[in-house]
Parts: C-alpha cells; structure tokens; sequence
C-alpha cells in the first residue's frame, strides 16, 4: 500500500547491490532517484520488478558502469508508457533477460547508449505489445529469444519496422534481428502501409493524359479528383 518514498537524504555510495530493492511495491506512482549514488553498484536485478502503477522514472542520474546484472530490472511495470535509458553504460552487464517482459503499456524506449555484446538477453522485450518506438545505438545486439516484439499487423500496420528517416527496412522483428548492424542504429518504428493511386485521364479516343498520383494510409479518407489534365 506504499504510494510514495522520499529517499533524499540516502548515501548510497557504498551500496553495491539494489537487488529487488522496490520489487512489488504496487502502490507506488512515482520515486525520486535523482540522489542516488549508483556509481558502486553492480546488481539491479529486479530493482523495479512488479511496480504495476510507476508511470515515470526519470534515472537519468544513474551511474551503470559497474552493474554486472539487469536482469527483470523493469518487469511488469505495466503502466510505464516510456522509458529514457541513453545514459546507461552497459558495458559490463552480462545479464538483460527479462528486463522490460510484461511492461505492457511502454510504448517508447530510448537505449541508444546500450551495448549488448557481453550480455544475455532472452526474453528482454517478453509481452511488450505496445512498444512502438525504439532507439538503437551502434553497440547494440540482437541474441536468440531477444528480439524486439512484433509490430500490430492490423490496418495501417504491416507488423514491420522501420527506421524513421526510411533508409532502413521495413523488416520483421526477426528480420531486423538478424540483419542488424552498427549503420542501423537510430529510431526504429512501425512501419505503416502507404498506398500509391495512380490516375488516367480519357476523354473519347484523342484525348489521353496523367494526372498525380497521391499517396495515402488505408486510415485515411480520401476523395476522387476531377478528371483534369
């Protein structure tokens, strides 16, 4: 029933290990971490695991660069919309299993900083259903059963992605995976199917002529032009 925790006045700079230190704290909405000292940690395994009603964390603050194991560290946290990780060091993190599984509302997530050569990662994005928008950085690397989540298949959605300027895809979740390389890295969304209509002009058996094409989604409603050259 806890909904709120101020840890301001913590020294944390000798901790070493913030294993499962909130897990299935439910009622909790929002902490503030923005003291914390994580320069000596090296466990955060299920740090925030079951926190079914966090909206936000802003960990901006924290230092990773000797944690060894993320794994759960994020698992069902089923109300966290997005999640802003660029400063992250995970360069020394051989566990991610499970770290995002179940976070089923989180729609963004930024791991740009992410280096994964070192790491487990089964299961990372388990049940991410909504997870539309993530940003991949240089070091980052699919392993088997750690694949991002299939895109919605459903109208516009083709259930591929793609990366926002288009130079990149459309690819299926394992598709991407598997080709995935260092140029790749940026923001990767879903791709949404555009159609191109193409028009032709005729007027009795002389008169022929083109007019522009237009591209739409199959959302959009769209009326006929005049038959004009």
């Amino acid at each position: 029933r806890l909904t709120s925790l101020d840890l301001s006045s913590f020294d944390t700079s000798n901790v070493a290990s913030m294993e499962s230190m909130f897990v299935s704290c439910m009622g909790l909405t929002s902490l503030n971490l923005s003291s914390f000292n994580t320069s000596n940690v090296t466990n955060m395994q299920n740090m925030f695991s079951g926190c079914i009603s966090l909206t936000s964390l802003n960990l901006s603050s924290f230092n990773t660069s000797n944690v060894t194991s993320m794994e759960s560290m994020f698992s069902n946290c089923s109300k966290l919309t997005s999640l802003n990780l660029s400063s992250f060091n995970t360069s020394n993190v051989t566990n991610m299993s499970t770290m995002f599984s179940n976070c089923s509302n989180l729609t963004s997530l930024d791991l740009s900083s992410f280096n994964t050569s070192n790491a487990l990662t089964p299961y990372m994005f388990y049940n991410c259903t909504g997870l539309s928008e993530v940003n991949l950085g240089d070091d980052f690397k699919f392993k088997t059963n750690g694949f991002l989540p299939d895109p919605s298949s459903t109208a516009p959605y083709s259930g591929e992605w793609i990366r926002s300027d288009g130079a990149f895809g459309p690819y299926t979740s394992a598709k991407l995976a598997s080709n995935y390389t260092s140029a790749m890295a940026g923001k990767w969304i879903w791709y949404k199917s555009v159609f191109t209509l193409n028009f032709r002009c005729e007027e009795g058996e002389s008169v022929v002529g083109s007019m522009s094409s237009v591209q739409f989604d199959i959302t959009e409603e769209y009326t006929l032009p005049k038959c004009t050259f």
